[in-house]
């Protein structure tokens, strides 16, 4: 690991790999926070892979540069632990989401948390990508977003998902969605302005 990613306007993915070669989102990362949290905790090996979700922009710091700033700024170490506290209990929160809710309450929580994360309402993906999102099958992703669809919340069209309600996918969510933005609300709390 040579560098630190911070996302500004992007959404990275952090990936787990099986052996089969098969990969699983096991967290995504936006403005909350930074993607090598290994080095928060001073090391130099990354063990897990990222990739972006939606490109944007994404600030780099050194491995070094950062290593040192935890150190010598106060206010930049403080904003670094906040981000690793969201990471670990957006994980948490994401672990329990998938053993107990259902998967259209589960893909409604993805949309409303990168709709708020990207400041946007419409996003470029397949079902694939959601299937492996969400740690389900492709005909699940379907047949949840037929059923968002049919509430109203969303517009499908060939790789294009449009949110129509933020308000009904609020109402079609768990507990889970509160959960992981109080969480990200609490990362971006008062004094991390300074810390980028």
């Amino acid at each position: 690991m040579a560098n630190v990613d911070f996302p500004v306007s992007a959404l990275m993915s952090v990936m787990g790999l099986l052996q089969s070669g098969v990969t699983y989102e096991v967290a995504s990362v936006g403005g909350e926070g930074f993607v090598e949290v290994d080095a928060a905790l001073e090391s130099d090996i990354a063990l897990r892979s990222a990739s972006c979700q939606f490109p944007g922009d994404v600030v780099r710091m050194s491995l070094g540069n950062f290593q040192h700033a935890l150190t010598w700024s106060r206010a930049f170490a403080v904003g670094v632990r906040r981000a690793v506290r969201a990471r670990i209990f957006i994980t948490e929160q994401t672990q329990i989401c998938n053993l107990r809710h259902t998967v259209p309450q589960r893909l409604s929580r993805w949309l409303l948390v990168a709709s708020e994360r990207l400041a946007r309402e419409e996003f470029s993906v397949t079902h694939e990508f959601l299937a492996t999102i969400l740690g389900v099958r492709r005909a699940g992703v379907t047949i949840a977003l037929a059923q968002l669809q049919s509430a109203g919340a969303i517009a499908q069209r060939r790789g294009i998902i449009a949110i129509r309600s933020a308000d009904r996918l609020a109402e079609i969510t768990c507990e889970c969605y509160a959960e992981c933005r109080a969480a990200i609300d609490e990362s971006l709390g008062p004094g991390i302005e300074s810390v980028g």
